[in-house]
């Protein structure tokens, strides 16, 4: 499928729109929806009729108008009513009704139990970001209620509240509601950023395979402050020089291209379930467990981004692999909140021996792409489900993942 046909199915679906294994939830077919719905008082049934009727091979204009109608008569203060109508108002060129409906759907999917509450929260928090440009002063309209989200997420997930907390952060920078040390601490502290990242390198000679080789900082222990010459390319490794500006750690040095590593510790007070973050990586261990890993190579690997795990009380070390020498590690709680566990560059102070426990994957899109790796994207549970997959694919830059979920709602 083109380039142009999944850009083309993404704006019809508006405007650019872990753990055991694959799991596909049965979802009633368009056909059923109509049959179900019209008649229908339950918001969140009619919501997804007026989504099927726009997203799903077979749906109409009219249908979705329709649906639409029916839920401004019966009322929709749920997640798929007020999504649906989010969708419906932006394709029709109302941006302050639609974030009006998103911000609604955002809050319902905070309180949702449904499984796809992340996906709709991130896709919604996109949208917002989005709409920024034609509704003014839009994050101050709903000031009140980000706060209240941010406070308490519950199940929108973590993706939202990253990107909310970014939007935050960016809002009071312009404002100067804070300014100089004061605002850099406030957003690092809120986005759960260790502020003590060391990094390490380059090793390898820059080459592709280089991701694929085991270099010695993987090793337990401190790291030396250099390590041993490059025989191929004559550069020692060494601990760089690094500034930290808020959550990101970029080494001041001029280095040659080659594979780094960044190191934090942080400490915590009995067991405690996280979610461990590093920008860029493309493998993480924490207490010299392997934790995360991603690679080009593998297909729709890259957006494993966050690993979720528990860990002992003690004191805990974060290594990352990187392909630059920059990273932010951000450690947060499962709801994607800070967990404000404060981190320390103390390389030669002890750590815990004892081993996280890796839980069940917290990347909104794993269990998806998984499925569509298996070439099933047919299998996925409802048109609706695989276009917000395909919107958060097309927001990693996967956009081989966005058209592979799509390609079954655009055959002929």
């Amino acid at each position: 499928m083109s380039t142009r046909t999944i850009l083309v199915a993404l704006a019809l679906a508006v405007a650019s729109c872990g753990g055991s294994g694959p799991r596909v939830v049965s979802a009633p077919s368009l056909a059923d929806l109509r049959s179900s719905a019209r008649g229908s008082s339950d918001g969140e049934v009619v919501g997804q009729w007026a989504l099927a009727e726009r997203l799903a091979p077979g749906g109409t204009a009219d249908g979705a108008s329709a649906a639409c109608k029916r839920l401004d008569a019966i009322g929709h203060a749920g997640m798929w009513a007020s999504l649906a109508l989010a969708v419906e108002q932006e394709a029709h060129g109302d941006p302050r009704g639609s974030a009006g409906s998103y911000v609604a759907a955002l809050t319902a999917a905070a309180a949702s139990p449904e499984d796809d509450a992340p996906l709709v929260g991130w896709y919604v928090s996109r949208h917002l970001l989005a709409l920024r440009a034609g509704v003014a002063d839009l994050y101050t309209q709903y000031k009140a209620t980000f706060e209240e989200l941010l406070a308490r997420p519950g199940h929108m997930g973590w993706r939202a509240v990253a990107e909310l907390e970014d939007w935050r952060a960016v809002e009071a920078y312009d404002k100067a509601l804070l300014t100089g040390d004061a605002y850099d601490a406030e957003v690092v502290r809120r986005m759960g950023c260790s502020h003590a990242v060391r990094i390490a390198g380059p090793f390898g000679h820059g080459a592709p395979d280089d991701r694929l080789r085991a270099f010695p900082p993987e090793a337990p222990g401190p790291w030396p402050g250099a390590w041993a010459i490059d025989p191929e390319r004559g550069s020692v490794p060494r601990v760089l020089t690094v500034t930290q500006n808020r959550c990101l750690a970029v080494a001041d040095e001029q280095v040659q291209d080659g594979v780094f590593y960044a190191e934090t510790f942080f400490p915590t007070r009995g067991d405690r379930e996280l979610i461990v973050a590093v920008q860029g990586a493309t493998q993480v261990w924490v207490d010299d467990t392997p934790v995360l890993s991603r690679d080009v190579a593998e297909w729709g690997s890259w957006q494993r981004f966050g690993a979720r795990i528990e860990v002992a009380g003690g004191r805990h070390r974060v290594l990352a692999k990187l392909l630059s020498p920059a990273a932010s590690v951000r450690l947060l709680n499962p709801d994607g909140t800070t967990a404000g566990a404060e981190g320390d560059a103390e390389a030669r102070a002890p750590y815990t021996l004892e081993r996280p426990r890796v839980l069940e994957d917290p990347n909104p899109l794993d269990a998806m792409v998984r499925v569509a790796a298996a070439g099933k994207a047919g299998s996925l549970a409802s048109p609706v489900r695989a276009v917000l997959a395909a919107y958060a694919a097309h927001v990693e830059q996967l956009d081989d993942v966005a058209a592979t979920l799509m390609e079954p709602l655009v055959q002929p």
